[in-house]
C-alpha cells in the first residue's frame, strides 16, 4: 500500500491557506449577522460623508462633524466601497453598502488581532491557541445580546482600535529594531499610523498615543531609542491636531467640541458599576438576571474573562517591580502598552461625565471596545494561559455558534427599519421632498429614498424653541417654511421634540395622517 507524504512546507502552505480561506469566510458571516440590527442616523451620515468624499470632496468641505470625524476610518473606507461598488453599477444608496461597511470594518479588526497572535507568536502550540482566544473572544461574541449587536456593528470607533494595534506593533517594532534602517522605518510606520489614527478619531489620543508614555519602563532598552520613539508618537498626535485646525481654517469641515469634564463624585459608583458590567457584556459573560440552563454560554465564556484579568494585574504587577513580562522582549513590550492601554481605557471612562452624560449603558459599552480588543489580545499572547484554556475556549466557541445559530442562519430583512421604508415610499407619493425628522430618523429617512427627499434633524432646546441640529451633516440652509411643502414626523413615543412643539412653533398643518410608529404633518405651503 503507497501512503501519500506531504512535506513540512507544503503541509504549512496547506494550512495557511486553509486560515485564509477561513477568515475570509469570516466576511460574509459578518454581513449576515448586520442584516439583524438596523443603522443609526449616525451611521447613516457617516456613509453620506463617505459618498461625498468618493464624489472627490476628500476634505468634506461644508461638512460639520462631530469631535470624532472618522475620517480615516469609517469615510475612507465608505468612499472606496461605493467607489468599487460603482464600478460595477450599484447606487451609492444600495441599502446593502449599509452591510458591508460595519462588516469589513468589524473584519479587519479581528484579523488585526489575529495577525498579532500570528506575528508574536511564531511556534505553533502558543501560536493554536491564541487564535483559539481570539476567535472565542472577539470573533464569534454571543450576539443573542442586542448590545452586541450595536457595538459591534456600528462600525463607531472599531476602526480607531485597528490603528492603535497597528501602532502598538510599530512601537514594539521599532523598539527592537536590529538596525538603523529598521528602526527608521518603524519609526515612519508608527507616525503615519498614529498621524492618521488621531486625525479621524480623538479617542487614539487615550487608547494609542498616550500608552506610549509606558514605553520608558522597558528598562532593556537604550532610553535614547524610548525617548525616541516616545517622541515620534507625541509628534504625530500633535501634528494630526494641527491638520484638523489647518483643514477647518481653509474650508475643510469644522468640528464641535464638547467641553470635558470630569464625572461628579457622586456619579463614580455608578460608573464603575456600570463599566463592570461593560466589560461582561464584551466578553459574552453576561449571565446577571438569566436563568441558570439559559445562561451557560456565557458562563464559560467567564473563564475567559476572568484569566485575562488575572493576566493584565499580574502584567501591571511585574510592572511596578521591574520584572520582564514574558522571556520574548518583543512580546514584554507589546503586553506593556496594551495593558497601559487598557487601564487608561478604563480610568478615562471612570473619571469621566460621559456615562451620566449619555445616560445610556450600551453608549458606556461602546467606549470600553478598546479594553475588550487589549484584554483579550493579552490573553491570547500569554502562553501559559491561552494553552490551559485551550479546551474552554473551544468549547465556549462551539456553545456560541449554537447559540447565535438562528442568527447566522436567517438573513437579516433591511439595514433600514420596515416602517422607515414605508413611510418613505408614502411621503414620495404625497410629492414631498422636504422634512423635519427627530434625531434616529434623520439621514435614514433621506437614504431609505436613494436621495429623493432630504430632511433636517430638528430639537427643542432648554429655552423652550424648536431649531435644527446639524451633527455629522452637510451643512444646509432651512428653506423658507412659509414657502416650500415640508412633512414633519412626530415619533411616538416622541425623541427630541413633541407634537406641542411642533404646532407651536409652525402653526396648524394642512394636512394630517399617522401609522403605527408616526404620526405626520403636512405642510402644503408652495403649492398653487
Amino acid at each position: 500500500m503507497t501512503g501519500v507524504t506531504i512535506s513540512r512546507a507544503t503541509a504549512a502552505r496547506l494550512a495557511l491557506a486553509g486560515a485564509v480561506l477561513l477568515s475570509l469566510a469570516l466576511l460574509p458571516l459578518y454581513v449576515r449577522v448586520a442584516g439583524h440590527y438596523p443603522r443609526t442616523a449616525d451611521q447613516i451620515n457617516y456613509v453620506f460623508a463617505g459618498i461625498d468624499a468618493a464624489q472627490g470632496n476628500w476634505r468634506l468641505l461644508d461638512w460639520r462633524m462631530t469631535s470624532t470625524n472618522f475620517l480615516t476610518s469609517d469615510v475612507a473606507l465608505t468612499a472606496i466601497v461605493v467607489a468599487v461598488a460603482g464600478a460595477f453599477g450599484v447606487s451609492p444608496t444600495a441599502p446593502a453598502l449599509l452591510l458591508w461597511l460595519p462588516a469589513i470594518i468589524w473584519w479587519l479588526l479581528v484579523m488585526t488581532a489575529a495577525a498579532v497572535i500570528v506575528l508574536f507568536r511564531p511556534d505553533r502550540r502558543a501560536r493554536t491557541a491564541g487564535i483559539a482566544i481570539i476567535a472565542a473572544t472577539l470573533a464569534f461574541p454571543l450576539m443573542r445580546d442586542e448590545e452586541m449587536h450595536f457595538i459591534t456593528l456600528s462600525a463607531i470607533h472599531i476602526g480607531t482600535i485597528g490603528y492603535a494595534l497597528s501602532a502598538f506593533l510599530c512601537a514594539t517594532g521599532a523598539l527592537h529594531a536590529r538596525s538603523r534602517r529598521a528602526f527608521a522605518a518603524w519609526c515612519a510606520g508608527l507616525f503615519i499610523v498614529l498621524l492618521a489614527g488621531c486625525f479621524g478619531d480623538d479617542l487614539l489620543l487615550f487608547v494609542g498615543a498616550l500608552p506610549m508614555a509606558a514605553l520608558f519602563l522597558v528598562s532593556d532598552v537604550p532610553p535614547a531609542r524610548r525617548i525616541a520613539v516616545v517622541g515620534v508618537a507625541a509628534m504625530a498626535a500633535v501634528a494630526a491636531k494641527l491638520l484638523l485646525i489647518l483643514n477647518a481654517a481653509t474650508g475643510g469641515f469644522v468640528m464641535a467640541f464638547p467641553p470635558t469634564r470630569f464625572a461628579r463624585f457622586e456619579d463614580l459608583f455608578q460608573n464603575v458599576s456600570i463599566s463592570i458590567r461593560s466589560v461582561f457584556v464584551w466578553f459574552s459573560s453576561n449571565f446577571f438576571g438569566r436563568e441558570v440552563r439559559d445562561a451557560i454560554p456565557e458562563l464559560l465564556h467567564l473563564p475567559l474573562l476572568l484569566a485575562a484579568v488575572i493576566v493584565a494585574a499580574d502584567a501591571m504587577r511585574r510592572i511596578f517591580h521591574r520584572r520582564p513580562i514574558d522571556p520574548d522582549r518583543r512580546v514584554a513590550t507589546l503586553s506593556l502598552l496594551l495593558v497601559a492601554a487598557a487601564a487608561i481605557n478604563l480610568a478615562a471612562l471612570v473619571f469621566s461625565d460621559r456615562i451620566a452624560l449619555e445616560n445610556n449603558p450600551v453608549a458606556a459599552a461602546r467606549y470600553l471596545m478598546p479594553l475588550w480588543v487589549y484584554l483579550a489580545v493579552l490573553l491570547a499572547l500569554n502562553r501559559t494561559w491561552s494553552w490551559r484554556l485551550l479546551p474552554v475556549a473551544v468549547l465556549a466557541l462551539a456553545v456560541t455558534i449554537v447559540t447565535n445559530w438562528p442568527i447566522y442562519a436567517t438573513r437579516g430583512t433591511t439595514p433600514i427599519e420596515p416602517w422607515q421604508q414605508a413611510i418613505t415610499q408614502r411621503l414620495i407619493q404625497e410629492g414631498m421632498d422636504f422634512g423635519l425628522t427627530s434625531y434616529w430618523d434623520s439621514g435614514v429617512i433621506d437614504f431609505a429614498s436613494g436621495g429623493k427627499i432630504q430632511t433636517a434633524y430638528m430639537s427643542t432646546w432648554p429655552d423652550g424653541q424648536l431649531r435644527p441640529q446639524v451633527q455629522i451633516h452637510k451643512n444646509y440652509h432651512l428653506p423658507d417654511l412659509a414657502r416650500t411643502d415640508f412633512f414633519v414626523l412626530v415619533p411616538r413615543p416622541p425623541q427630541t421634540f413633541t407634537e406641542d412643539d411642533i404646532l407651536k412653533a409652525l402653526g396648524r398643518e394642512t394636512e394630517r395622517f399617522a401609522t403605527d410608529r408616526y404620526t405626520v404633518l403636512l405642510y402644503r405651503r408652495g403649492s398653487p
